[in-house]
């Protein structure tokens, strides 16, 4: 048993894709979701992304980059990826002074050049602790 639930141990030599689990969460009339793929996914570059509004109602986005590796991997079963940020301090400064939830999309690559522009372009204010 692992901590989502039934799970499927996957042979992936502890990297990308580590286990398919049945999420146990029921969202909608008592259905369950999954499978879902739980761990790192790949290593290398992401971008973390978190849009939330303000009070005003003004959208603002939450762009930031890190690095995946296998030293940086907790090893855990999950949906989520370990990166390691230039700088920490700063990154957890902004989301709490920005009123940023915890939950976050994370893109493999670096896209914080589109989603500048993409917000640029949709009129979202773009908060970086990158610039």
């Amino acid at each position: 048993m692992g901590i989502c639930g039934q799970m499927i141990e996957g042979d992936c030599g502890g990297g990308p894709g580590d286990a398919i689990v049945v999420h146990p969460v029921i969202r909608q009339e008592g259905k369950t979701m999954g499978p879902v793929l739980a761990g790192q996914f790949e290593f290398g570059t992401k971008t973390g992304l978190c849009l939330t509004r303000d009070p005003d109602g003004e959208f603002k986005m939450l762009v930031f980059t890190g690095v995946s590796s296998p030293k940086s991997a907790k090893g855990m079963i999950y949906s989520a990826a370990d990166i390691v940020v230039a700088d920490p301090a700063k990154l957890n400064r902004l989301v709490l002074e920005g009123g940023f939830p915890h939950h976050l999309a994370v893109a493999m690559g670096d896209v914080r050049e589109e989603a500048r522009m993409l917000c640029e372009y949709l009129g979202v204010r773009y908060i970086s602790p990158d610039a």
